[in-house]
């Protein structure tokens, strides 16, 4: 779990650091000194990395309530393609 204190005393290195804190959400801190939140998740089966934004504009606070609805929303319905049964085929 990401402390407020970690994520202020943590530096940046030369390649994109990330700082897990749980449930799928991470701070990314770039080389450059930026530090943007990160969650990743599945959908339809697939990893899927959403963006929410930069500290502190996002607090650590905000951002585990923001992975919480991510994760609460439920996917739409992946389209389906109509079954035809053999039945139906040969009578058409």
């Amino acid at each position: 779990m990401l402390t407020n204190t970690a994520i202020r005393k943590a530096r940046p290195g030369e390649k994109p650091i990330k700082m897990q804190d749980g449930g799928g959400l991470m701070l990314v801190i770039w080389p450059g000194g930026a530090k943007t939140w990160r969650v990743r998740s599945q959908a339809d089966g697939k990893d899927k990395i959403t963006t929410l934004g930069a500290y502190p504009g996002i607090a650590l606070a905000a951002a585990r309530a923001a992975r919480d609805d991510l994760h609460n929303q439920t996917p739409p319905p992946s389209p389906v393609k109509p079954v035809h049964t053999f039945e139906e085929v040969a009578r058409k």
